[in-house]
Order: structure tokens, then C-alpha cells, then sequence
């Protein structure tokens, strides 16, 4: 492999090694084309009781602080609905956002094409790196 092709080649290793681990940090896509992203929190009664729902929407876990217990239920059946809520909420904002004029990726089919450029990038970095040390080697004749 030549000095050239290969100082290139690297470059392009790093900088394709870097879209892998972007893709890696992306939700897993569900084959209905929905991402999935991180959990969302939120809390309500002075952060005394916490909601946390699935990218979805789904309630995933409620927490509730032993100082709340000294609301009355009804309070409190309120605030755990205010927190269910805004964390519910929260979550289809950022489907929206994440939806939002793109098109539905699969990162791993994105990440074998990323495999594939990558090879043929490199391959084709050692050719153009030859050809230049060939230049080199005639223009050094000439002298």
C-alpha cells in the first residue's frame, strides 16, 4: 500500500469510524419505522413525584418521594396525572421532531454501506496514492 493512499485512507477510516458510532447512539428503528429514543422524565409537586415514559409515550416507572405522602389523595392523584402528562407529552414532541421532514433510516443498513464505501474508498485511495508516487518517481528521473 503506498504513503500516499494510505495517509488518505486512514482519514477516511477515521471520519467513517465516527458516523459509526453517531449511528451506533441513534434509537433502534422498529420495522413500523418508529426510532427509539431515550426515556423521558418528568417530575410534578416540587419534583416530589416523577414520571418516565418510552419514546411512545408508555409509562415506564413512577416515583413517588415519601414526603408527597403527606399530600391528600387527591393532590396527589394530580400531581402523578401532571407528571404522567407533561413526561407523555415530552415524548410525542420529540417523535415529532425526530419525524419532522426525514426519511426512516436503518442504521444498520446505513452502516453496511458505510462498510462498503469505506472499502472502495480505500481501495481506491491506494490506486490514486500509486499513481501519484509514480509521478513522483518520474519527475525525480527527470533531474
Amino acid at each position: 500500500m503506498s504513503e500516499f493512499g494510505r495517509l488518505g485512507a486512514n482519514e477516511i477510516d477515521r471520519l467513517l469510524g465516527e458516523a459509526r458510532q453517531a449511528l451506533a447512539g441513534l434509537g433502534e428503528v422498529r420495522p413500523g419505522g418508529k426510532a427509539e429514543t431515550a426515556p423521558v422524565t418528568a417530575t410534578a409537586a416540587n419534583e416530589l413525584v416523577r414520571a418516565e415514559v418510552a419514546s411512545g409515550g408508555r409509562l415506564q416507572k413512577l416515583t413517588i418521594d415519601a414526603k408527597a405522602m403527606r399530600l391528600d389523595s387527591h393532590t396527589l392523584a394530580e400531581e402523578l396525572t401532571k407528571a404522567v402528562q407533561k413526561a407523555q407529552d415530552e415524548a410525542i414532541a420529540r417523535q415529532q421532531v425526530a419525524a419532522e421532514g426525514l426519511p426512516v433510516v436503518d442504521p444498520g443498513q446505513l452502516g453496511n454501506r458505510l462498510d462498503e464505501t469505506q472499502l472502495h474508498a480505500s481501495r481506491q485511495l491506494d490506486v490514486f496514492g500509486e499513481a501519484l508516487e509514480g509521478i513522483v518517481r518520474r519527475l525525480e528521473q527527470r533531474r
